[in-house]
């Protein structure tokens, strides 16, 4: 029928959509701050990286960026586990995906929806998490509104299940988690798909590179497909 095939074809279109959203989470994460270290840690704060506490605040004591592995410029031979999937877009290839992919039951987190940890569900073959944004105060152990002043964006924005209370990690503690996978698995495209209380502002520090840093980004695959990050 006419009809059914005009919403099959806008059901396809926003499917397209969903998947270039997707992906473009996919290569902001993959352009994450870095520096030429390869421990894969997050890297201590100072006073030139972003972890100024702000203009009445104190020096933050937390890690401010992440630490990155050698940069790569070899083409991998697989994507994903499998060389035919080099040649896919990436609106062609399924791949497993957990929700609040942050609240596991190995850390006790209350009400976990995951049994592991982030980096446990990387090695089991998850290749997109959902992870939902808020500003968390770790003082009173509750979410807050909006930005405190006198403390760095990076260390008040945090990964929760509603109630930070019930279970937290910081973002950049995340995403470092991730970054150091796959800086270590350069096949491997992940995906993101944020649930974000928290200001775009506030957000970008955990993943874009402040101005002084040095960037050591991994190359991920050219050639047919997604495209690369460089």
């Amino acid at each position: 029928m006419p009809g059914a095939h005009a919403l099959d074809s806008h059901a396809a279109a926003r499917a397209r959509t969903a998947a270039r959203a997707a992906f473009a989470l996919a290569i902001l994460l993959l352009t994450a701050a870095c520096s030429s270290s390869s421990d894969g840690t997050p890297a201590p704060a100072s006073s030139g990286d972003g972890g100024d506490g702000g203009v009445d605040g104190a020096p933050s004591l937390l890690p401010q960026t992440c630490v990155r592995g050698t940069k790569r410029a070899e083409r991998p031979a697989t994507c994903n586990g499998a060389a035919a999937l080099c040649t896919r877009t990436y609106d062609r290839v399924t791949v497993p995906m957990t929700h609040n992919a942050m609240s596991n039951a190995d850390d006790a987190w209350g009400t976990p929806n995951q049994t592991h940890g982030i980096a446990r569900q990387l090695e089991d073959g998850v290749r997109g998490m959902m992870l939902d944004l808020h500003y968390y105060d770790t003082e009173t152990n509750e979410n807050v509104v909006g930005h405190t002043e006198g403390k760095s964006a990076v260390d008040q924005v945090y990964l929760c299940h509603g109630p930070c209370a019930l279970g937290h990690l910081r973002l950049l503690d995340g995403l470092c988690t991730i970054t150091r996978f796959l800086d270590d698995h350069p096949g491997e495209v992940f995906s993101i798909i944020f649930e974000n209380d928290v200001s775009d502002a506030d957000t970008t520090p955990s993943y874009a590179p402040p101005a002084s840093a040095t960037t050591s980004t991994p190359t991920r695959r050219a050639g047919p497909g997604p495209p690369s990050a460089s």
